[in-house]
């Protein structure tokens, strides 16, 4: 029995058939701040390998709070250019086959006057990282919740949100990537959330993460049932620990002393980076008995449900 089962896409403007993955691939996600606290909720991660349990699968993440298509985030004391400049190298570096792209939520508040400006700097950035020849997965932004006074009434930004969303829908379509409507599968309401997914409207809670992970799954043309965390429990954990670990690699806390304009101080420990490798590595292998053994166990019921 299979962990999750293949049904046809959601959406007619979706691709004729699900989002093909393979056994091998390498998926880089790259965003804001929806992907970075994937990093620490690990949902969407933990389901996709759980559904490809048969799969070789290996996941990084490389979202950044705040950023945008320009890479404003990563800057530090840097230039915004040299921000952009890191994203595109971090992303060749991880050696995609796969990048899902998950952005225009923090450029939707500029609204329809910031649109063009949008989609001139993202396809840019797919142009620019068009060289790794991964295939690639636009994302939409996610709809704001309405969480009551004193935070304010997402009407005008949930229309906002819409127009972006739609506007990511034809630049997937005219360049041929797999477009995933969030916006659809992640609908809200304009009255009060009474069973909100999020802390603040935009932010997704431990729960609001199990939602968006099943949201994807069916974006990409696969029905999910329910996550149950607790059958996937062990798992996640092995995943939230390779994702900590890649993190401290990738962004370490004190990177201004070890490569940048202070590491005449301290610089000699950014040789330490590279030992981060093999304790990598041995959480991957520990991923993968933890899949073996999700699949060993998927004809005695599944782990989703």
């Amino acid at each position: 029995m299979l962990l999750l089962s293949l049904i046809t896409p959601l959406h007619a403007a979706q691709a004729a058939e699900p989002f093909a993955i393979s056994s091998g691939e390498r998926i880089v996600l790259i965003g804001g701040t929806f992907i970075e606290r994937e990093v620490r909720y690990g949902c969407m991660e933990t389901l996709m390998t759980a559904h490809f349990s048969d799969h070789d699968l290996t996941f990084r993440n490389l979202g950044w709070s705040g950023d945008t298509v320009t890479g404003i985030a990563r800057a530090s004391f840097d230039s915004v250019e040299k921000g952009y400049d890191r994203l595109i190298k971090h992303v060749v570096d991880a050696k995609p086959t796969v990048i899902f792209v998950s952005y225009g939520q923090n450029e939707s508040f500029e609204g329809e006057a910031g649109l063009e400006t949008f989609l001139s700097e993202l396809n840019t950035l797919l142009d620019d990282i068009a060289v790794t020849k991964a295939r690639v997965v636009l994302i939409s932004p996610t709809l704001q919740e309405n969480m009551g006074y004193p935070l304010p009434d997402p009407t005008a930004h949930n229309a906002d949100v819409r127009l972006y969303t739609k506007a990511l829908a034809k630049v997937a379509e005219e360049r041929k990537h797999y477009f995933v409507d969030m916006t659809a599968l992640l609908p809200v309401s304009n009255k009060l959330a009474t069973k909100p997914r999020t802390d603040n409207g935009l932010h997704f809670t431990e729960d609001g993460y199990w939602q968006a992970a099943s949201a994807l799954m069916k974006g990409f043309g696969y029905s999910s049932a329910t996550p149950n965390p607790k059958k996937l429990a062990s798992l996640r954990t092995v995943i939230l620990e390779k994702n900590r670990l890649f993190f401290c690699q990738w962004r370490p806390q004190n990177e201004t002393y070890l490569f940048g304009f202070r590491k005449h101080e301290q610089g000699q420990y950014g040789a330490e980076i590279p030992l981060f490798d093999p304790l990598i590595e041995n959480m991957e292998k520990q991923i993968t008995a933890e899949r073996n053994q999700l699949k060993s166990s998927s004809g005695k019921g599944s782990v989703a449900q």
